[in-house]
């Protein structure tokens, strides 16, 4: 039995990244194959940002890629939970160092390898979602990956698909989220609760 995926974007305010579904044999900057066969679920991710600390992105990260970052993290509300290597998708970077912007692809995968986690708040166990955010996530040392001495705790703050509020614990406030779920019968908040804060 084939096994659906369904990745749902879940928008809380404008944010930064937008989806391919199907590959165009009119898009010339896309490797992505030429295919007659439709496909359901989204495949790319592609987007911009802008930032104004010069020095940190063009001195001290010199290997820039964005990572489809598992948010459990924020949904358990832990900043020392380690973002597991399993789970990281990275995707490429082009920074424009003269207009202090760049811009990214990330290839999505068919079943991504996040903590499942059950999010509807309806008293019931389910098997949950995956839930994640796009963040700017440069290797520092190492290897290309959040591990060894450069791993990542908590959720994205900064350059990321999410907005985040600094002066309450870094609570997501707007922005993207991409949702996975291994079939139809999962539900995701469309909304904060009555609490004014997301998953809780």
């Amino acid at each position: 039995m084939k096994r659906q995926t369904l990745f749902i974007i879940l928008i809380l305010a404008l944010g930064l990244t937008a989806c391919e579904k199907t590959p165009s044999a009119a898009s010339t900057d896309t490797n992505l194959p030429e295919t007659d066969q439709p496909t359901e679920e989204p495949v790319l991710i592609t987007g911009t940002f802008e930032y104004s600390n010069e020095f940190v992105l063009e001195t001290y990260y010199v290997e820039h890629a964005v990572m489809l970052t598992d948010m459990t993290s924020f949904i358990l509300r832990d900043l020392d939970w380690e973002l597991p290597i399993a789970s990281q998708v990275l995707g490429y970077v082009d920074v424009d160092e003269d207009n202090n912007s760049a811009t990214y692809r990330l290839s999505l995968p068919s079943i991504p390898e996040g903590e499942m986690q059950d999010v509807d708040q309806d008293g019931q166990e389910d098997r949950g979602v995956q839930v994640f955010a796009v963040a700017y996530s440069p290797n520092i040392t190492g290897g290309v990956f959040s591990e060894g001495d450069d791993r990542s705790w908590g959720w994205p703050s900064y350059l990321a698909s999410v907005q985040t509020d600094s002066e309450n614990q870094d609570e997501v406030i707007g922005g993207k989220l991409i949702i996975w779920a291994p079939d139809d019968k999962q539900q995701f908040p469309s909304g904060f609760g009555d609490d004014g804060l997301l998953f809780t």
